[in-house]
């Protein structure tokens, strides 16, 4: 079991479906208290209570530090890959009327995977037909595809969390 919920894109939803599993009793009042206990005990240990304050002059040095601010540069560009162009439409054109379709795979739950990806293609093209997967909300099974006459090029986007004791950074196989 987990003690903690990292990094939810909605974390009213988290919340809410925590209590929600406490008050149908999937979830027993006696575990949540365990794990809080763990969580305090932890944050002690490491006497994360005795500076719970930011250091409002440390943030010249930590917040827009062009050092951080590169590697993040590196990490991202690292995280791209472009499979294949055979017919050179990248950079999109957006002064070229264009049709695209942008699929997107979501290896965890998400209620809208690929949402800043679409905001920023739309702007470009003429049209964006876009379809979702993920394990919860858009299951694979329910994909109409378009038909391919509809659209010029298409882009496949899959988004794979880092998570704490997730055991990989892969899709799972019924996305793959």
């Amino acid at each position: 079991g987990a003690d903690v919920l990292l990094m939810s894109p909605h974390p009213e939803a988290a919340a809410a479906a925590l209590v929600r599993a406490v008050r149908s009793g999937r979830l027993g009042e006696e575990r949540l208290d365990r794990s809080v206990e763990r969580i305090l005990r932890a944050k002690a240990r490491l006497r994360l209570h005795e500076e719970a304050q930011v250091k409002l002059e440390a943030l010249d040095d930590q917040v827009g530090n062009p050092a951080f601010a590169a590697q993040a540069r590196e990490m991202a560009d690292r995280g791209v890959a472009l499979l294949r162009d055979d017919a050179h439409l990248l950079p999109i054109d957006a002064t070229r009327p264009q049709r695209g379709f942008l699929f997107v795979v979501s290896a965890d739950p998400d209620t809208y995977p690929g949402a800043d990806l679409e905001r920023e293609m739309e702007p470009r093209v003429d049209s964006l037909i876009v379809a979702r997967t993920d394990k919860l909300y858009f299951k694979p099974e329910e994909i109409e595809l378009p038909d391919p006459e509809l659209y010029d090029w298409s882009v496949v986007a899959v988004f794979v969390r880092v998570a704490d004791r997730k055991g990989n950074v892969a899709l799972p196989d019924e996305l793959a």
